[in-house]
């Protein structure tokens, strides 16, 4: 038994921050608070995630759609921008990258004289 507990040892030392930020209670309780469409509560458990681990991407992301949800365009925008320093090569990057350019299309809309907003949102 006793040389088992090493081995546990160096594979719990492994695990990445992005990992343990994933397990972490707090995150469950985000993801609730997102998924039930409060956006609010959400965004202010995401931040406290990212102050005890600030290179979660996943909750950067969230705090960037809780954001946006609430139609704080500009606010919204530079979370993105975090995410998008945060993991250039994740998946939450690119998430963030496509975020960016539909809220620029949508905010630069002239609704008199630019296209219908159907055909932004396509």
């Amino acid at each position: 038994m006793r040389s088992v507990l090493p081995l546990v040892l160096i594979l719990a030392s492994c695990s990445t921050p992005q990992a343990r930020a994933d397990r972490d209670p707090a995150t469950a309780e985000a993801d609730a608070a997102f998924q039930a469409g409060d956006y609010s509560r959400a965004g202010l458990l995401y931040e406290s995630l990212l102050d005890k681990h600030p290179d979660f991407a996943r909750a950067a992301l969230r705090v960037a759609l809780c954001l946006e949800r609430s139609a704080r365009v500009e606010e919204a925008l530079k979370s993105f921008d975090r995410v998008r320093s945060l993991a250039p090569e994740g998946p939450e990057a690119r998430e963030a990258e496509e975020r960016i350019a539909l809220l620029r299309r949508l905010r630069d809309w002239d609704p008199v004289r630019g296209p219908r907003a159907s055909e932004i949102l396509e």
